[in-house]
């Protein structure tokens, strides 16, 4: 349980032998641990406010 939230966890083992531990949540990690780090969320926030700026597409920008 993080934040609040009950996550899935998932191990993977790289292909160097090290091993990797997810928490993730509605396909969000918010835990990951590793025998060289770990990381942790802080808080989670479900309703971000974006500025409209944020997705204008640039002056000049060519889709193809």
């Amino acid at each position: 349980n993080i934040l609040g939230k009950e996550c899935d966890i998932y191990t993977v083992q790289t292909a160097d032998k090290k091993t990797i531990k997810y928490s993730v949540w509605n396909g969000i990690v918010l835990k990951k641990e590793s025998d060289q780090s770990k990381l942790n969320a802080l808080r989670i926030n479900l309703e971000p406010i974006f500025e409209e700026y944020l997705f204008e597409i640039p002056e000049g920008y060519v889709f193809k």
